[in-house]
């Protein structure tokens, strides 16, 4: 089998990237091993090159080295490619998706002879009509505002990660907080009010470690979903602490959740929506569940510790169930 690593030499720190290639060289000199190294060029890259290994026909492990959305635009070069699997090293600022799976213990993602020899699992993916694919999260709303803006602080100042989604979200807090949505599952409404915002979870994180979304699961087939209802920017700065930390949902008068197979959102004028970072704008979004989507890498030794024992066995049970 074919190894190929996609590396973004522009995400996160270069230090980590740079430390990463020697490690992956280190190991197949040792090891033995077919494998390349692949440089993104320019946005999109990712997808390109991922494509053109997916469309061999041949079993390879694509592993997106990067943040994510390098992952993001490694997963929309896949989709749809049942010979490919994929393995993530998170080297970028935030990789909120990995974190749904290892929380903060990150090093078995870093083990390159863990990643190799690592079994893999079908996880779900989303998919927007006439769009694109998404492993993370999708949100409409002024979570897709702050994410917007999160580009532009991250771009223009030293910070990152969880303290610039924070800045972020101050001051996005000047412009409009709630907006009219329309809300479906499954076909039927749910919810048709003023919303700060409707986030359709894959993953569990979000922002550089925000836990928006607890209940979330990338194995589960279905898409999680989290509104917050129309509120003041006072109660919606009071709830904003505990939203970091996932406390927020069990103030069921202000945030509803809900899970389905497929979700529709229509909004009164174009808003921004995100997925998995990435920023479009449109006045309504198709979101469904492809389950199984994706062969997903869990690294040797990543799962080994008891508090990451659910995630093997739910892994587990999807892989014996599909057999």
């Amino acid at each position: 089998m074919q190894h190929i690593f996609i590396v973004n030499r522009a995400a996160g720190s270069g230090k980590v990237t740079e430390k990463v290639i020697s490690d992956i060289r280190d190991h197949f000199e040792r090891q033995g091993g077919s494998y390349k190294i692949e440089f993104t060029k320019y946005k999109g890259d990712a997808t390109d090159i991922a494509l053109r290994y997916a469309k061999s026909g041949e079993k390879v492990r694509i592993y997106a080295c990067g943040g994510d959305g390098t992952l993001n635009e490694t997963v929309n070069g896949i989709a749809g490619y049942e010979n490919v699997e994929l393995g993530v090293i998170p080297c970028g600022s935030g990789n909120d998706f990995v974190s749904s799976i290892c929380g903060d213990d990150r090093e078995a993602y870093f083990n390159i002879k863990a990643q190799v020899e690592g079994d893999s699992a079908e996880a779900d993916l989303f998919h927007i009509e006439d769009g694109p694919y998404a492993i993370n999260q999708i949100s409409m709303g002024f979570d897709a505002t702050v994410a917007n803006n999160f580009v532009k602080f991250k771009n223009k100042s030293n910070v990152s990660g969880k303290l610039a989604y924070i800045i972020s979200a101050l001051y996005s807090l000047a412009g409009d907080l709630t907006n009219e949505m329309t809300v479906e599952i499954d076909g039927t409404a749910l919810e048709k009010d003023r919303l700060v915002l409707t986030t359709a979870a894959n993953g569990r994180f979000q922002g550089g470690g925000m836990l928006n979304v607890p209940e979330a699961d990338p194995f589960n087939r279905k898409i999680s979903v989290m509104m917050i209802k129309n509120v003041s920017r006072l109660k919606f700065l009071q709830l904003f602490p505990l939203y970091m930390k996932g406390k927020h949902v069990k103030y069921t008068d202000l945030v509803s959740l809900a899970g389905c197979k497929n979700l529709k959102i229509t909004a009164s004028k174009p808003l921004p929506v995100t997925y998995d970072g990435e920023i479009l704008m449109t006045e309504s979004i198709n979101i469904s569940v492809i389950e199984g989507g994706v062969k997903i890498i869990l690294p040797q030794y990543a799962m080994e510790k008891s508090d990451k024992k659910d995630i093997l066995k739910r892994a587990a049970t999807v892989k014996k169930s599909k057999n």
